[in-house]
């Protein structure tokens, strides 16, 4: 396995070498080259030690989930060093979706999937998708909760922070609609909506506290 990971690192080597050898011309090329050498490198582990074998996943772990530098504030990442050198935000979707087939069993990809689901891309026109996030993120929980290797508590922790997004992205529209308020005489948000959020979040933060307490009494 390991000669596995030095030759499909040799290759990403070798191909940063091509671009900074080359300079801007040869960033696009780059670009898709680590997208598609990735998803290749994936599907050979796959073929080659199945979708249930530790080793592959803690492999994986650190080249797709841990991410860099997360208490330096200069070089704080959003996802793990090699998805953030992927900037095209669709492939990015769809190297998680590719990951989920692949080790549907594996909760962190569906956790991943729905915080980039939740991000969205602002830059490039692509608005959150809150509800599709909410669904990417139940089922991490249900496959961690369905497989004693995996630790629930970080999804948890995801759904909550996804609805806390959902929140406030709700109230910053509300924020300009009531600018447009001003102008046209008239509200376009529902505070409905914006309330059953809200209650949702509540309820979903008192489920958190009472698994927290039964584990405790529990002593797990």
């Amino acid at each position: 396995m390991t000669a596995v990971y030095t030759a499909w690192r040799a290759k990403v080597v070798t191909s940063l070498h091509v671009e900074n050898k080359n300079g801007d011309a040869a960033n696009t090329d780059f670009n898709t080259f680590v997208f598609t050498a990735t998803k290749q490198y994936i599907q050979y582990l796959s073929d080659l030690y199945g979708n249930d074998n530790e080793s592959v996943d803690n492999m994986l772990k650190e080249l797709i989930i841990d991410r860099a530098f997360i208490d330096a504030e200069e070089r704080k990442t959003k996802f793990s060093e090699l998805i953030e050198a992927i900037p095209v935000w669709y492939e990015r979707k769809q190297l998680f979706e590719f990951l989920i087939e692949l080790f549907p069993e594996n909760p962190h990809y569906y956790n991943h999937l729905a915080r980039l689901l939740a991000r969205g891309n602002r830059d490039k026109g692509i608005t959150p998708s809150f509800e599709k996030a909410v669904e990417c993120a139940n089922r991490a929980i249900y496959v961690a909760c369905d497989n004693n290797r995996f630790d629930v508590s970080t999804h948890y922790t995801n759904l909550g922070c996804i609805y806390s997004q959902w929140i406030l992205y709700d109230l910053y529209d509300e924020s300009r609609n009531a600018k447009n308020a001003e102008k046209h005489g008239h509200f376009t948000f529902d505070y409905p909506a914006l309330i059953d959020l809200i209650s949702l979040s509540q309820l979903l933060v008192t489920r958190m506290v009472s698994v927290d307490s039964l584990a405790t009494t529990l002593g797990v």
